[in-house]
């Protein structure tokens, strides 16, 4: 399986019903398909806690390559920066919306979804939940924040891909009272791990008396990352120092398994 290439990022925004909500998009390629033909798409939705997950998420596959640049390897903090950096000045979000259906294929829910998401849309829309169960399709009014709430939820479900809810972006001015400033706090740090490498992949790791097969370093690193935002007091900022602490702190949480004997 080849690796994904990010070619541009782009963040839109919305105020609904006193909430501010994202949408993210992103252009890749398949590095292994020719010919290299970047396509946008939408890979998060929702109010900045559930933008910042996604955000790491991605983020975490680029420790073991399979998330690059044009250029090659890029690493996790620098791939979360740029997310962060467009956070603060994010376009609005200007189209009108799409309704949702079910089918088989391009941006629809597929069939084999479609009572999970009905479950998810039920808890904040019932109306609409009813019409996709029924008539296999709902419109959605951008300004409802009910609606917007169910939308949220099923995006960030297990079940159901972002990109088959929206469509590309109609992306206007950027807007910096849509955004979000993350500052540096300080409270980055981090408890020390206790590992031993078995060869030039597996590392096993101590957790309180027990040692557990952890797998390879950058698998372990990408874990780090992915939870960050379950953390106690988690911001962004802060876990981008967390995941590659300056030389005068200590050294790279990555280097610090590698050290280990």
């Amino acid at each position: 399986m080849g690796s994904t290439v990010s070619v541009s990022k782009k963040v839109t925004a919305k105020l609904i019903g006193g909430e501010k909500f994202y949408w993210l998009f992103e252009s890749t390629y398949e590095k292994n398909c020719y010919p290299h033909t970047p396509h946008e798409g939408c890979i998060g939705f929702g109010r900045i806690d559930k933008i910042l997950e996604r955000i790491f998420l991605f983020g975490s596959n680029c420790e073991g390559g399979m998330l690059q640049t044009p250029s090659g390897h890029i690493t996790p903090e620098s791939y979360i920066r740029r997310w962060l950096d467009l956070l603060e000045n994010p376009m609005e979000m200007n189209v009108s919306p799409e309704p949702i259906s079910v089918g088989a294929y391009g941006r629809a829910i597929r069939e084999e979804n479609l009572d999970d998401a009905v479950k998810i849309l039920a808890r904040n829309w019932t109306d609409g939940a009813e019409c996709l169960k029924t008539l296999k399709k709902a419109s959605v009014d951008w300004n409802e924040l009910d609606q917007m709430l169910a939308l949220e939820a099923l995006c960030n479900s297990k079940n159901v891909f972002v990109w088959r809810i929206f469509d590309n972006s109609g992306a206007g001015l950027t807007n910096s009272e849509l955004g979000y400033r993350f500052e540096k706090t300080g409270n980055h740090e981090i408890e020390p791990v206790v590992g031993w490498r078995v060869d030039s992949e597996e590392i096993v790791l101590k957790t309180g008396e027990f040692m557990r097969k952890a797998g390879w370093s950058y698998s372990i690193v990408g874990r780090f990352i992915q939870n960050e935002p379950s953390q106690p007091g988690f911001n962004p900022i802060d876990s981008l120092s967390r995941i590659n602490p300056s030389p005068r702190e200590s050294p790279r949480f990555r280097c610090r398994l590698r050290r280990t004997k």
